[in-house]
């Protein structure tokens, strides 16, 4: 887990049994799923940047579900 943590500097922040910080981190996550994915909504709009926007809304997506999933696991350590 020592290799990953650099890529997620958010869960640093979590701490082991402070819900408070694992509720602050989650909600991070989702708001910025969720403003991301307003964005990129508007910009699929365009004909060929929508291709880019779906494989871009992915990868932020399968971001913050990794970083969820990693938070709740520090919280739990």
């Amino acid at each position: 887990m020592d290799t990953i943590k650099p890529f997620f500097p958010l869960n640093n922040k979590v701490q082991k049994g402070n819900a408070g910080s694992l509720a602050i981190a989650i909600l991070l996550y989702l708001a910025v799923s969720v403003v991301c994915g307003i964005i990129l909504g508007l910009l699929s709009l365009i004909p060929f940047v929508g291709i880019l926007t779906t494989i871009v809304g992915a990868l932020v997506g399968l971001y913050c579900l990794a970083g969820i999933v990693l938070a709740i696991v520090a919280f739990v350590q």
